[in-house]
């Protein structure tokens, strides 16, 4: 039995991920994306900002690494993303859905419905597009639920 401080790297040998929301180096996106490439998986970092999602991957200095800019609000762009997974790296197999929004510090009263719609976009309506995409293929590769 290995203890919690052991290294248990290659748990995610074969296995491809997408992560969303990994341009800022000091973020949980991209945190995560660098376990998951320490523990053998092969990552998708997709970001808004895509320039920021390519320099997170470059500067995670492995071939098994990919940035690419995607609107996570956008289906069309989750197909793109699964595309790329199934092209680059043979499929996904693990989904983080880490990209998130909120508006500035202050009162609801104050809160635009335009903000509200878009933190509600980002933070909600993007997990169902990732989920009717990504699931499928999923299925597809012989894994995933319904």
């Amino acid at each position: 039995m290995s203890s919690s401080s052991e290294p248990s790297l290659g748990r995610l040998k074969g296995k491809v991920a997408i992560v969303t929301g990994g341009a800022s180096p000091q973020g949980f996106g991209y945190a995560i994306a660098r376990r998951f490439i320490e523990e053998g998986a092969k990552v998708i970092i997709g970001d808004l900002d895509g320039s920021g999602a390519e320099n997170s991957a470059s500067s995670l200095s492995s071939p098994n690494v990919k940035g690419v800019a995607m609107d996570v609000c956008k289906h069309e762009d989750w197909q793109r993303v699964v595309e790329m997974a199934v092209e680059e790296f043979g499929g996904v197999n693990i989904l983080v859905n880490n990209a998130g929004c909120t508006y500035r510090n202050k009162p609801t009263g104050e809160v635009t419905e335009d903000e509200f719609e878009r933190v509600m976009s980002v933070n909600v309506k993007s997990i169902f597009w990732s989920v009717k995409v990504v699931v499928p293929q999923m299925q597809k590769q012989g894994q995933g639920g319904s």
